[in-house]
Parts: C-alpha cells; structure tokens; sequence
C-alpha cells in the first residue's frame, strides 16, 4: 500500500504545469489558453485526490495526515482537517474548501472554471475567442478599425475626430459581458 501511496505522490509532484497563471489585469484572453490551464490544475487536482483515494483512508486512519492529504491542502492554500475530521475525496468540492484572496492555484483554478462555465455558450470558445478587458475595450475598437480602414494617418481628419469612447460603447453590442475574478471582459456574442 505505502508504494503505491508513494508512486501516485511522486506523479503528482513531478506534474509540471507547461500552461501560464492567467491574471485577469490582461488586456487580453484566449480561451483556448484559459482551457488548457483549467485541464492543467485539474490534472494536478485529480493527481492529490487520487492519491488520498491510494491511500485507502477508512481502512487505514493513521494515513489521515499522511503526505497526500498534507500536500492536497498545502495546494488549496487551507490548514489539514484534524484527525478526527473525516476526509472524502469523492465528495470533494474546490468551492468548498476555496475562498476568494487566497492567491493559489486552487483559486485561479476555481476562478477559471466559473469564467469557463459563462462564457463557453460563445460559439468559438473551443477554438479560440479573444477576451477583451473592459478597460481596454476603447483601444481595441481603435485597433479593429485601424485594422479594417485604412488609417495610414490615424492622426489627422476625420479620424482624430472620431469619439472613440463611442465607438467602442457601440461595438460592445456585438458582445457579451463576462466576469473573470472581479474583472468584466467582453468576448464576441
């Protein structure tokens, strides 16, 4: 039993993670990056869980602060349940044992899935739709025109007279508001 205790905690900390934290003071999103690093912290998530289900706790109740369990709750950022706290890991939730502020992976992990779960309703998002932070939105709308027109002299009339604030509020109607941990971004509807 301890080897394969051992065998499944050595897997999940080998796991390197190849995705990047994502923030959400980006200017830009893609989602194809937001679900690659959902799949990522999953995995990691499901390497400690399983490695507590190796551990065959009901059978065994010294492993219960045993190195799995110890590094599952070292990752969600929270303190060890106490001994005689029982711990289920097919009746784990992250929104339970995960609050807002934390700064850890399990919370970027839970923040992502909300994101994922609002806005995977959009027709490309598993291709790859671009999140546009609202505080940005104004410069994008300056860019997507640039891009569209020919603007070789953005600087001078008519277009350094174009309300870009109101160019961008009407292009918003071409897009849905999300929330990504406090922050609203826009992605195409």
């Amino acid at each position: 039993m301890d080897s394969i205790i051992a065998s499944a905690f050595q897997l999940t900390r080998k796991h390197t993670i190849m995705t990047r934290s994502i923030d959400n003071t980006d200017n830009f999103l893609d989602s194809r990056d937001i679900i690659a690093r959902i799949e990522d912290l999953q995995s990691d998530l499901d390497s400690y869980l399983e490695a507590i289900r190796d551990a065959d706790l009901e059978d065994n109740p010294a492993e219960a602060r045993s190195e799995p369990i110890a590094a599952l709750f070292e990752w969600l950022g929270v303190s060890v349940p106490a001994e005689d706290e029982e711990f289920d890991p097919d009746a784990f939730t992250l929104s339970e044992h995960v609050t807002a502020g934390m700064g850890n992976e399990a919370e970027e992990l839970l923040a992502l899935q909300n994101l994922a779960d609002e806005a995977e309703g959009c027709a490309d998002w598993q291709y790859g739709e671009t999140l546009i932070h609202e505080d940005y939105f104004t410069d994008y709308a300056r860019e997507l025109a640039s891009d569209c027109c020919d603007m070789k002299n953005a600087n001078t009339w008519p277009f350094n007279c174009i309300d870009w604030d109101h160019a961008a509020k009407e292009l918003t109607h071409d897009y849905c508001e999300v929330e990504f941990a406090g922050e609203t971004y826009l992605i195409r509807a």
